[in-house]
């Protein structure tokens, strides 16, 4: 998943050396699943913020607004990002509330925003490390699910396993379920399966998954999935278990 910086900084935009957050960045996400993409700095200019924004939106999952968030008349981060949002999280008071253990009552001298952009976090803090800690665990935790939700999936997540009747499975909500499963990139699987997987493989497969909707009949499975873990689980499961065991009964 690809993030977006911008760093909002008069100074920093004169002189790019004097920026540290984009390096601290880089620190903070390797080994996850966030990849720095996109960096930008810009003067506190509400449409130079504005132009970089979108830009980033241009190429990147979720974007990381830091700086101009203070309560100077030349801070104008928030008052950049506010008439953009499609949807305002609340997210400013969380922010002040982990902040002030570190920094006390000047917390509240710093503003943050969130929301929802073209089905895209984006999120605005101060310049501060430590408001950068708590923006990315922000995003790692919201970032993925607010792309879902933007783009139709439901608030049960990503991945689902459930018991229910054949005829449930042959129904015009269960293609739907597939249809935005495999809108999505990468590796996928859709299968109606003529056998009943265990409920247990059936979790094992979807926790292999980026991405999964399995429901269980009395006599068929349907598994719609994204991801290569996901997809060398579901074959070795079908084949190894079920499979198998029906081409040597055949054969016998």
């Amino acid at each position: 998943m690809k993030l977006g910086l911008v760093v909002v900084s008069d100074h920093v935009f004169l002189d790019p050396s004097l920026d540290k957050v984009k390096t601290y960045v880089e620190q903070r996400l390797r080994g996850s699943e966030l990849e720095l993409g996109f960096v930008a700095y810009v003067p506190n200019d509400i449409h130079a913020i504005r132009r970089a924004v979108y830009r980033a939106l241009e190429s990147s999952d979720t974007v990381l607004i830091c700086g101009g968030t203070g309560a100077s008349s030349l801070d104008l981060s928030i008052e950049a990002l506010r008439p953009l949002l499609d949807k305002e999280l609340e997210l400013g008071e969380y922010v002040r509330i982990r902040s002030m253990e570190n920094v006390g009552s000047r917390a509240y001298l710093s503003r943050s925003l969130a929301g929802v952009v073209e089905g895209k976090l984006v999120v605005a803090i101060p310049a501060k490390l430590d408001a950068v800690d708590i923006a990315l665990e922000v995003i790692r935790e919201l970032a993925e699910h607010v792309k879902e939700v933007a783009r139709g999936v439901p608030h049960w997540g990503r991945k689902i396993v459930v018991e229910v009747l054949d005829e449930v499975i042959e129904s015009v909500a269960t293609k739907n379920m597939a249809k935005r499963v495999v809108e999505q990139n990468g590796s996928r699987i859709v299968a109606y399966l003529d056998l009943p997987l265990s409920l247990d493989d059936l979790r094992t497969i979807c926790e292999a998954s980026t991405q999964c909707i399995a429901l269980r009949g009395r006599e068929r499975t349907f598994v719609a999935l994204i991801g290569i873990d996901g997809v060398m689980k579901f074959v070795e499961i079908v084949y190894e278990k079920y499979l198998s065991k029906r081409s040597l009964h055949h054969q016998a």
